[in-house]
């Protein structure tokens, strides 16, 4: 759900999360990058909670009994509306340990365990899961099918992977994708060159990796998924009235979304 640094080694236990000392701190840990993120959050009309939440928790679906993998959790939005759909229990993760500090105030329910490991050491996982689920975590990782398949070895039989990631259109360009007349559409640079992107958010620049849209579908399926469905979601008018900006998804989808399952 936001920039991950993955760095990650020893581990200890602190204030009742698994926590870990690492070689360089999370974005997330800079204390003014952290109060940014928190405030944009907190806005009644961000993008997360109006259409990316509800549209990747209906992806989502039934986890009624089920072993659960937050993978990004921050500070646990997910993870709590997770929990509240029944499952067996749900385990975050995130490399950020003020996130983490801070999932544990606010969003802890008895099903829940949060651990600070990086979203490349997933590996280091012992048990198996039914159910993977990201949000907007993806477009930081750098080698995105080697994380497919740590995440394959860590399912259970007939498991799934539910992801939300930004859409790559607007991953394509560091500026993003310019909209400067919502009459003319939208001004794409650099779609069919994977790869880093810098880009600046909350007045620091962060790292992000654009990939086209068949090299996420292909790697999927690389390592043995099997995609059901593709959601790239368009706002209501009720979004749109509570935050007129998102006129703009109607030319550009923000997120893109995916369910795939494990093939037998």
């Amino acid at each position: 759900m936001h920039c991950l640094d993955f760095q990650i080694s020893h581990v200890k236990v602190q204030e009742g999360v698994m926590m870990a000392k690492k070689e360089t701190i999370s974005i997330y840990d800079d204390e003014m990058f952290f109060n940014s993120y928190i405030e944009l959050r907190s806005r009644p009309d961000n993008y997360n909670d109006l259409i990316e939440q509800p549209n990747i928790l209906e992806l989502i679906g039934d986890i009624s009994g089920k072993k659960v993998l937050d993978i990004g959790c921050g500070f646990g939005t997910l993870t709590v509306a997770l929990s509240k759909k029944n499952p067996m229990r749900v385990l975050g993760i995130d490399n950020s340990a003020r996130m983490l500090e801070e999932a544990e105030k606010q969003n802890k329910p008895a099903n829940v365990e949060y651990r600070l490991i990086d979203a490349n050491d997933i590996d280091t996982i012992s048990e198996k899961f039914d159910v993977v689920c990201s949000s907007l975590t993806f477009h930081y990782i750098k080698n995105i099918s080697f994380l497919f398949q740590k995440i394959m070895n860590l399912m259970n039989e007939n498991g799934r992977l539910i992801f939300s990631q930004e859409h790559p259109i607007l991953t394509a360009g560091e500026m993003g994708v310019v909209v400067s007349d919502l009459s003319e559409g939208i001004n794409i640079k650099n779609y069919s060159i994977d790869g880093e992107r810098i880009v600046r958010w909350l007045g620091k620049d962060v790292k992000k990796y654009h990939r086209k849209l068949s090299t996420i579908i292909n790697a999927l399926e690389d390592n043995g998924f099997s995609i059901t469905r593709v959601v790239e979601p368009i706002p209501t008018a009720e979004q749109i009235e509570q935050n007129k900006r998102m006129l703009t998804e109607l030319h550009r989808p923000s997120y893109l979304m995916i369910s795939a399952a494990r093939r037998i």
